[in-house]
């Protein structure tokens, strides 16, 4: 995935579609109504907000420039999606923090995966 995006300017066609990218990205791996940490230049993926909120604060704020590989959002530390991660829950019936995303997190940890 091209993340070049990320450090292009606010309202540029690169800018707009790479938003729209990551908003897809985390609405495949996250609950409808769940709050996300917000990866934008002003939260720095410290404050949890709606989706359409994160949405928002991309698009007037921008994308934190250091964070490209978005494994607080879904993505494996290696970088390779996980097809088989929804069949987690058959082995680990515990959600971490009531969140699907944090739940990847968690999965990689029982894994032994390192961040």
């Amino acid at each position: 995935m091209d993340r070049s995006w990320i450090n292009s300017r606010l309202f540029s066609k690169p800018h707009l579609d790479g938003v729209d990218e990551f908003m897809k990205f985390v609405s495949e791996r996250c609950e409808e109504n769940e709050e996300i940490l917000c990866p934008c230049r002003k939260c720095l993926n410290q404050v949890h907000r709606h989706k359409g909120v994160v949405e928002d604060h991309l698009y007037i704020n921008g994308m934190s420039s250091t964070y490209n590989r978005w494994i607080l959002h879904g993505e494996p530390p290696d970088g390779r999606i996980n097809e088989n991660a929804d069949r987690m829950d058959e082995h680990f019936p515990v959600r971490f923090a009531g969140t699907s995303c944090g739940w990847l997190i968690l999965q990689d940890f029982v894994r032994g995966k390192s961040l």
